[in-house]
């Protein structure tokens, strides 16, 4: 699945946690509670993956350890998605060793009240204006791929977020102003009172909270420029912040509680959609063999959508049109419309176009159009106006799936739902079709193997009918219970009878190791072969190293009067190094993230010794 661009979306069960050692069941994704604590974006735990400083569009940020919830890590990705008309740019006074992408001092030219595990992206635009878009990716903790720029995600429960200094700089037209989508709930000073508007971004799929002034504030907290928004569930979440007109804007992003209000507030409730509620979560799977017809509701009798005010405007589904494998027999209709056959929404579309159809008395428009590689449906009264919940609730529950290849092609496909009351959209819920009429898979061998002569290792299995998939990860463990990714081999899609893959890799391993393959498909269920332990023999003396696992210190055992480490991380790049003693040595690894490492002592006639330990 692509992430939209242009969604700010609550990912929820159509990503699975793979937890259980060896089995293929299907898992949901982890929910932490983080209680409204605070997620904090420190300096410190900042890693540039890619880009050198998070400045242009396409950069990656790592944050480590933004909480920790019942003993579990959570880190962060931060995607610089767009800018537009803007650089980053330090404010005056900045001190030296800060950033403007994400600013950690608490203070600056005509700026206050900052704090390090803010996110505070320093910003100057052009003429006319512009605005920068940020991706925050939930991971768990320690699961960043270097390759792949992912993680695992995670779902985080009850997250608040304030953003402050919403006003301009002066001149005119600098209202500054941020959007976001998905919460349940926004809240605004009421006395004092706010000078700050809601409205609904149509272009950007989010409400925008702009500032109704041109003037600084001086107090960068100040209730009437300040917002709150809640989130029931969180994992993906777009932000986007701008100004009007050209000049410095500068912006703080809080995700906690935030000090307490000084006078009276506002606070304002989104509607909730939730397509089964008979089961727990908003979302609905439908996963039958054979069913080529399938609702986007469950049709229990409870409503799927609560909390309306009675005046819903759109009802808006997007989805990656990559995924529509069968192109225009795959398709949306309204059942009970006056003519099905012709009011069909063929789900292949390239372009922007609008139809309307008749369901019991009430005229409907789609519009459909195409953003930035996503496909979006706009369901609306037609001629205006607005839809009352029963009515939003009708379209709902007569909306249905079909597929009309015989039969169709294997796959995953997910649609992201929501309906815009006013200036704001409810959180997103997902209508999920999971892979029909899978074949069986069977492992049949797999095989490791330690190449003494060549300092390899190798592997390599067999499988009996594949079904469509992108691959398999070869997968370590050194106590058989915790895993990482060793390499990657891609599949060879659905096939039938004997299939046979191979993968080879240099020796970093010594000692007894454990090895699996984990085969994905594309729903992201996972299949595993069984667990083999292997005794690998190096070649190279080891290095006496304790404890293993570590948490900060490590200490090891020098046999020469002088030589150095190099610390080694699972991507093969040097993490740390520094000279050794005759002796015992110590060496700190508070700067390292959890993780598998490769210690290896070079002594100054060349020789070396390996130890291979697990940093906690």
């Amino acid at each position: 699945m692509k992430t939209s661009t242009l969604r700010a979306f609550l990912l929820s069960s159509a990503s699975y946690l793979l937890l259980l050692l060896g089995s293929s069941s299907l898992q949901a994704q982890a929910v932490f509670n983080v209680n409204s604590g605070i997620v904090g974006f420190l300096a410190a735990n900042k890693f540039h993956k890619v880009g050198t400083n998070g400045s242009a569009a396409g950069n990656v940020t790592l944050y480590t350890d933004v909480i920790t919830v019942g003993g579990q890590r959570i880190d962060c990705i931060v995607r610089t998605v767009s800018v537009t008309n803007g650089v980053f740019e330090l404010p005056g006074g900045a001190p030296n060793n800060t950033i403007p992408f994400d600013y950690s001092s608490a203070t600056g030219s005509g700026l206050t009240n900052n704090q390090d595990r803010f996110f505070s992206p320093m910003l100057s635009f052009g003429n006319g204006g512009g605005n920068v878009r940020f991706r925050f990716e939930f991971i768990l903790g320690n699961s960043y791929n270097n390759t792949t720029h992912k993680g695992t995600p995670v779902i985080l429960k009850n997250v608040v977020l304030n953003t402050y200094d919403i006003d301009g700089n002066g001149g005119s037209n600098s209202n500054q102003y941020n959007e976001f989508g998905g919460f349940f709930t926004y809240t605004l000073s009421a006395n004092p009172a706010t000078k700050v508007a809601a409205s609904y971004n149509t272009a950007s799929g989010l409400t925008k909270f702009r500032s109704t002034l041109t003037t600084n504030s001086t107090v960068a907290t100040a209730d009437p420029h300040r917002v709150m928004v809640k989130y029931d569930e969180v994992s993906i979440l777009d932000i986007m912040v701008g100004a009007d007109a050209a000049n410095g804007a500068y912006f703080m992003l809080d995700f906690s509680t935030g000090p307490a209000w000084g006078g009276t507030v506002t606070t304002v409730s989104t509607p909730s959609l939730d397509l089964n509620p008979a089961t727990p979560g908003n979302n609905f799977t439908s996963s039958s063999c054979g069913t080529a017809v399938r609702p986007i509701t469950s049709g229990s009798a409870s409503q799927s959508l609560t909390g309306s005010s009675n005046t819903i405007n759109e009802i808006i589904i997007s989805y990656d049109p990559a995924t529509i494998l069968n192109g225009s027999l795959e398709s949306l209709f309204p059942n009970g419309s006056t003519n099905p056959s012709s009011d069909s929404i063929k789900l292949n579309f390239t372009g922007s176009s609008s139809q309307t159809f008749t369901l019991n008395g009430v005229s409907f428009t789609v519009q459909k159009s195409v953003v930035l590689g996503e496909n979006y449906l706009r369901f609306s009264k037609t001629g205006g106006g607005v839809l009352t919940t029963a009515q939003a609730e009708m379209l709902l529950d007569a909306l249905m799936y079909i597929n009309r290849a015989t039969p169709p092609n294997l796959s995953y496909r997910e649609f992201f739902i929501s309906v815009r009351e006013g200036s704001f959209t409810s959180p997103v819920a997902s209508f999920i079709i999971n892979e029909i009429c899978i074949l069986p898979m069977r492992w049949i061998d797999f095989q490791v193997k330690s190449l003494s002569t060549h300092n390899q290792i190798q592997f390599s299995w067999k499988l009996v009918n594949e079904n469509s998939h992108k691959g398999f990860f070869v997968e370590y463990s050194a106590d058989g219970s915790s895993w990482e990714d060793l390499g990657y081999v891609p599949g060879r899609g659905r096939t039938e009878g004997e299939s046979h893959y191979s993968f080879t890799m240099g020796k970093v391993i010594s000692g007894s190791a454990y090895f699996r393959i984990r085969q994905e498909e594309l729903n992201g269920q996972p299949n595993f072969s069984s667990v083999k332990q292997v005794e690998i023999k190096s070649g190279v003396s080891e290095l006496k190293i304790w404890p293993n696992p570590v948490t900060d210190l490590l200490y090891l055992h020098s046999d020469a009067v002088s030589s150095q480490y190099r610390i080694v991380d699972a991507q093969g790049r040097i993490a740390q190094k520094g000279n050794l003693q005759l002796g015992v040595n110590k060496v700190a690894l508070t700067q390292q993230p959890k993780g598998m490492y490769t210690i290896v002592q070079v002594d100054v006639n060349g020789g070396y010794k390996t130890s291979r330990f697990i940093k906690l």
